[in-house]
């Protein structure tokens, strides 16, 4: 959550859930809503972000607020979706035929007009083996 600078006016953005475990090829769904005026007065581009253990966060996709792509990492396909209705300001992740390189932590930011970021906390996405293991 930030506090906007110029006014009293809360903003943040909300992703849930918290923690999804999934199976390889599994899909798997992240939702985020963005909460405040100042997404109603503003121009803002939202980015999705994704941080495997150990390493640093890598932004993977970037639209801006009509849904049209402003970037995408070289190594995202099609299988990592972003959609966002700019009227409800709510959006969802899709990431189909999960990996195991798809585990991590994602997150979303919103950069707006004046350059103020907002950041979700993240979600955790576990890829679980489809069988138990026998001690």
């Amino acid at each position: 959550m930030v506090q906007g600078s110029e006014n009293s006016s809360v903003a943040e953005v909300i992703t849930f859930p918290t923690f999804i475990t999934a199976f390889p090829g599994q899909t798997v769904s992240i939702t985020f809503n963005m909460i405040g005026d100042v997404f109603n007065e503003r121009d803002y581009v939202i980015s999705l972000w994704f941080q495997p253990s150990g390493r640093p966060p890598m932004e993977l996709i970037r639209i801006d607020k009509e849904g049209t792509i402003l970037f995408r990492h070289p190594m995202v396909i099609d299988r990592i979706t972003i959609s966002y209705d700019k009227f409800r300001k709510k959006g969802i992740v899709t990431i189909s035929n999960v990996i195991f390189e798809n585990e991590g932590i994602y997150y979303i930011s919103v950069v707006d007009d004046t350059n103020m970021w907002y950041w979700s906390y993240g979600t955790l996405l576990t890829v679980s083996t489809p069988w138990a293991r026998k001690e």
